[in-house]
């Protein structure tokens, strides 16, 4: 059976050690060490393709859903993630234009008139595909970048936003900007909004794959996913206590992945 998998470090198996830069002083460099679990997904059969990426936003999981449909597997699995995860793209990066009504987004003296060129842009807009998410390791040139609010204590203790939220990726403005989108993120969006605008993502994640009529699971861990027959919902909470990572109490352990396979091959396959 050829699975997909797709999402975040919760499909990927990913965990995570933090090492406090400021009484760690052997880990300077490196302020986070990642380690793997044998996926639940990969669990599920030894012909496998593992299509998630560490920290992306349900968007992102939507874009490598919708790459994996157009390969016709036999099977795709996928989760859905936090809805604190927010998608920036380069500055004039192929996805489009920025909403900028001038030829350099970041220009700090704009022509006196805004034209918004998006709402007067021709032809079809071209749907991000999976490639297009940075990935530190595997895809660091990657055009689109997500990343969460849920290190925001990290970020206001330990220095420059734009070391901490955009350093390896170079996106092309400047520590300023960077503050300047936390705060828009921060003080003045409204995530009850980004709540249900990610329900609506998964929504239409779901109908393109019922049209498709490709199998699949939906592995719903923060609550967004409808209710289905395909959809198997997960206490987050309950997970991660029953098995812990004394290391990263976001992720659970290998045990945890082990469980998640089994009540996934009973229930669906």
């Amino acid at each position: 059976m050829n699975v997909i998998a797709c999402g975040c470090s919760w499909t990927l198996g990913t965990y995570s050690r933090y090492n406090d830069p400021i009484s760690d002083s052997e880990s300077d460099s490196n302020v986070w060490t990642n380690y793997y679990n044998q996926s639940y997904a990969s669990q599920l059969s030894s012909d496998s393709l593992m299509w998630a990426q560490n920290g992306v936003s349900n968007y992102a999981i939507a874009c490598q859903v919708a790459d994996a449909i157009t390969e016709k597997p036999d099977l795709i699995v996928f989760n859905t993630t936090v809805t604190s995860r927010y998608d920036i793209a380069r500055p004039h990066s192929n996805q489009g234009e920025t909403w900028c009504a001038y030829d350099i987004p970041w220009l700090r003296n704009p022509e006196p008139h805004l034209g918004f060129i998006n709402e007067h842009r021709l032809g079809s807009w071209r749907r991000p595909q999976r490639a297009d998410f940075f990935d530190d390791l595997t895809n660091p040139s990657g055009n689109i970048l997500s990343r969460g609010m849920t290190l925001m204590k990290n970020y206001r203790d330990y220095g420059d936003i734009m070391d901490d939220l955009f350093a390896n990726y170079k996106p092309g403005f400047n520590s300023q900007d960077a503050k300047r989108y936390f705060e828009l993120q921060t003080e003045y969006s409204d995530w009850g909004i980004k709540q249900h605008a990610d329900a609506m993502i998964v929504n239409s994640v779901i109908r393109d794959l019922e049209i498709s009529e490709i199998p699949w699971i939906c592995v719903d861990i923060t609550g967004i996913a409808p209710e289905h027959a395909r959809v198997y919902h997960i206490d987050i909470y309950k997970m991660i206590n029953d098995h812990p990572l004394t290391c990263d109490p976001a992720h659970w352990s290998q045990s945890g992945h082990d469980y998640l396979s089994q009540e996934l091959r009973d229930r669906y396959l």
